[in-house]
């Protein structure tokens, strides 16, 4: 999944994360010849729309802030699952 989240990203074909994970899910259950249909892939994948940071991410991102680093967030994820 992140290698071609990489190569969409960096080839300027926008795809979001959701998108590259079902098409590669798809890819690989086709490739070992295991039969999903789509709403089986996205059912697998429901979990990647509520990943939580570590637990360490929010002091470490306040300290770095409170030292005068400027931060900025970068994603190919939606907006609604990066909120």
């Amino acid at each position: 999944m992140l290698q071609y989240s990489l190569v969409e990203s960096i080839t300027i074909n926008y795809y979001d994360f959701s998108e590259i994970a079902e098409a590669t899910s798809h890819m690989t259950a086709t490739s070992l010849g295991v039969d999903r249909t789509d709403k089986q892939l996205k059912k697998m994948l429901r979990p990647i729309n509520k990943l939580t940071a570590y637990p360490e991410v929010e002091k470490s991102l306040e300290n770095l802030k409170q030292n005068g680093f400027k931060l900025l967030a970068l994603s190919n994820g939606k907006p609604k699952v990066l909120k």
